[in-house]
């Protein structure tokens, strides 16, 4: 009988993020141009009607490169104040196919995002 292996919530999370992250610093132009979208995003929130928070530039990475690594092709998200969340995880799905699709919606605010990519 093989010995189980046990692996804490700390050591995965380890792993599991190293896993996604692997070879993201070969991708710096995408990093770029992801960021330079969403700072674009920031004045939006003169739209709010109510400003909620919104994901740092690291979470949005992560989000981009998780969303990618697991070629995702249709997403649905609550909550979406400026889009910062949505632009990364399109942005990320335009890289991997050309039939992606986010819905999204936000309960306070009513804020057309600015997306010309070719996920829906």
């Amino acid at each position: 009988m093989a010995t189980p292996m046990n692996i804490s919530v700390r050591q995965f999370s380890k792993i599991f993020w190293a896993q996604i992250m692997e070879g993201t610093e070969s991708t710096l132009a995408e990093k770029e141009a992801l960021a330079i979208k969403l700072n674009s995003l920031e004045s939006l929130r003169d739209l709010a009607e109510y400003n909620t928070g919104s994901i740092s530039f690291s979470a949005a990475w992560c989000l981009y490169n998780l969303t990618k690594y697991l070629k995702v092709k249709k997403i649905i998200e609550i909550g979406t104040l400026i889009g910062k969340s949505t632009i990364s995880m399109a942005s990320a799905i335009d890289c991997n196919s050309s039939d992606g699709e986010i819905y999204t919606c936000d309960f306070s605010n009513s804020i057309k995002l600015p997306w010309n990519g070719k996920t829906k």
